[in-house]
């Protein structure tokens, strides 16, 4: 939802703004602690977009936003697949304020839907499988996400019955050439600390299996509507995540065991004990997602363009 601010809040840009010649902004999107996301229009075309400021420049964190603004830019643009958020630009205002220009997406994030309920076992593993697709291709470019979370998972309104996932936010992207986790800096968190993994909290040695967790707890989430690392405090999550098995599916929850199996595999303290690989994981959720249901979408590069109509993709001119 457009909410039509007009400059009475603490924001880095106004509504009726004109960005870099080139945008002008409708309303906010959304804002966190860090950054703010507003709707904006195309001037050229018209196309809806979305633009994405550091929230507060003046800050004594702002230089350390403004770099994971330029790294999340940085690393969406590498990334084809239709899974993952697509980033038109890394641009900056005429005064030096860096944005970046996004497609802009209509549905709601796993987190808003999980307000209404659970999601049902088939349904959950159909959706994740489409996020194992945007993380194989980061994983294979050497990427790894470190903040997957229901916040970060976009189910977009289709018009279908099923939806087409978009994975947000790679301002937390590491390369894997950088391998040692950084869980804080200048105390803090890097991550979301109920699905950080026990390598992530720990400051161990990251890559893509540390992500096929934070999925695994993301999953058990959806189907249960509970997590299953807890605590008071984010060091009673992270004590948690390093020294206790996860909490177990409650009984009153329908899943079936090869769910079960799945997570408790994700969920393996040791790396190694984990999925190898995204693809790997995608696949057993292709598997559980059931024959005979409609497949979720592809993330085949040559089918990018069947997926969205046009008025869906208004980057594509």
């Amino acid at each position: 939802m457009v909410r039509h601010c007009m400059g009475n809040e603490d924001l880095p840009q106004n509504v009726g703004d004109i960005i870099a010649g080139r945008y002008g902004l409708d309303g906010v999107l959304g804002q966190g602690g860090m950054g703010v996301v507003f709707a904006a229009t195309r001037l050229h075309d018209g196309a809806p977009v979305a633009l994405k400021f550091v929230k507060d420049l003046t800050s004594r964190d702002a230089e350390r936003s403004v770099r994971r603004l330029v790294r999340e830019a940085r690393a969406a643009l590498m990334l084809r697949s239709v899974h993952a958020v697509r980033v038109l630009e890394l641009g900056a205002t005429h005064e030096g304020t860096p944005f970046v220009a996004m497609e802009r997406l209509h549905g709601e994030t796993v987190s808003s839907r999980l307000n209404r309920g659970v999601i049902v076992p088939r349904e959950a593993a159909g959706l994740m499988a489409q996020v194992c697709t945007a993380l194989a291709e980061a994983h294979a470019l050497g990427l790894v996400h470190r903040d997957v979370s229901p916040g970060n998972i976009f189910l977009c309104a289709t018009g279908g019955d099923s939806s087409l996932v978009k994975v947000l936010d790679f301002g937390l992207t590491k390369d894997t050439s950088e391998l040692v986790s950084d869980v804080t800096h200048q105390h803090h968190i890097a991550g979301s600390p109920p699905y950080m993994s026990p390598e992530q909290v720990g400051q161990g040695l990251l890559d893509g299996r540390s992500d096929l967790w934070s999925v695994g707890v993301v999953l058990q989430q959806m189907v249960t509507g509970e997590l299953p690392f807890t605590g008071n405090t984010s060091a009673d999550v992270f004590a948690a995540i390093l020294t206790q098995p996860p909490r177990p599916v409650p009984d009153r929850v329908s899943v079936p065991p090869s769910l079960l199996a799945l997570l408790a595999r994700c969920l393996r303290k040791d790396p190694r004990e984990r999925f190898s690989n995204a693809e790997e994981l995608r696949s057993a959720l292709l598997t559980i997602a059931g024959e005979g249901s409609k497949p979720p979408p592809s993330g085949d590069d040559n089918d990018t363009t069947t997926e969205l109509s046009d008025a869906q993709q208004p980057w594509r001119r």
